[in-house]
Order: structure tokens, then C-alpha cells, then sequence
């Protein structure tokens, strides 16, 4: 059913104790830590299909009978909010941050920033520019790997979308 047990089962602990403490220091580790284990398992799905051409196709990288693109606006914008925080503690602030990171350099993060840049009503000024620059990552990105990663298509697609923004 999916790549990476291990990691479904901590997210599940993960949301038994944020359950039972009721904190929201073990609330934001528990959405800061799923998020990041999720990329881990996406990468990891992702070489298993590289790796062996018989893969399930049907198989999920953490979450069963989910779609595989649970990267949200609000994982992010409350990843930049803790980055930020000057009361979040470091190892928060670390993971956050970490995750951040993540979202720029995975393949699908640039459209999710493009949807919360462009989203209507505005969200906050700090979370539109880690916004701006993970679009501006994947840009420089596409610059350096041309059309083998369909670098054309997302220059395109990201340009149509910004130019509709600015233009409304």
C-alpha cells in the first residue's frame, strides 16, 4: 500500500501524542515533522520507481488512498511563520526551516508557492516571498537543466499564471 511504513506509523504516533498532550508545541512538530518525513518518503517512492520498472503502480509513498501531492499552502505558510518566530524554539525553528528548504527543491513545491503567491485574499508578506523564492528557484533551476525536466513548460506555466496575477 505504501513505500515508507515507518514513516506513516511515526506520523500516526505523532498524531496520537499532539491527541492525547494537547499541546501546540507537539501540534506544530507533528505538521512540521509529516511534512518533512513526507518528502523524505516521496524521494525515496520516487527511486523505488526508477529503480524497479515493475512497481506498483498503485502504490502511495506514505499515505494510503491518498493523492501523492499533500505539500499545502498552510504546511507552508506555518513552516515560514515558525522559521521566523523569534519565540519558537531552535529545534523548531531548525526543522522548519529544513522544511522550507525541501519545498524549494522538490519537483511540485514551485507550483504549490505559485498558488499561495497568486492566492486571493493575499496571505502574509513573509510567506509570499518564501514564495517568490521557490518560484525563483525551480527558474534557476530550469536555467541550469534546459528541456530534459520540462524546464520550458514550468517557465511557461509560471509566467501565464504571474502575468494573470499582475494583470488583475
Amino acid at each position: 500500500m505504501v513505500s515508507c511504513p515507518n514513516y506513516l506509523f511515526e506520523t500516526i504516533a505523532w498524531v496520537a501524542i499532539a491527541g492525547m498532550t494537547r499541546s501546540l508545541a507537539a501540534v506544530l512538530f507533528l505538521v512540521v515533522a509529516t511534512a518533512q518525513m513526507y518528502l523524505w518518503a516521496l524521494k525515496k517512492h520516487r527511486q523505488y520507481q526508477r529503480e524497479f520498472p515493475e512497481y506498483p503502480k498503485t502504490r502511495k509513498a506514505i499515505f494510503p488512498f491518498v493523492v501523492a501531492a499533500l505539500i499545502s499552502m498552510e504546511q507552508i505558510e506555518q513552516a515560514v511563520r515558525c522559521a521566523l518566530d523569534p519565540e519558537s524554539t531552535p529545534d523548531v525553528k531548525a526543522q522548519a526551516t529544513q522544511y522550507c528548504e525541501q519545498v524549494k527543491k522538490s519537483p511540485d513545491g514551485w507550483q504549490v508557492c505559485l498558488q499561495l503567491f497568486t492566492k486571493v485574499p493575499e496571505r502574509g508578506s513573509e510567506t509570499r516571498l518564501f514564495a517568490l523564492q521557490a518560484i525563483e528557484a525551480m527558474i534557476a533551476d530550469a536555467g541550469t537543466r534546459g528541456d530534459a525536466s520540462g524546464a520550458a513548460a514550468k517557465l511557461d506555466t509560471a509566467r501565464k499564471i504571474l502575468l494573470e496575477f499582475v494583470s488583475t
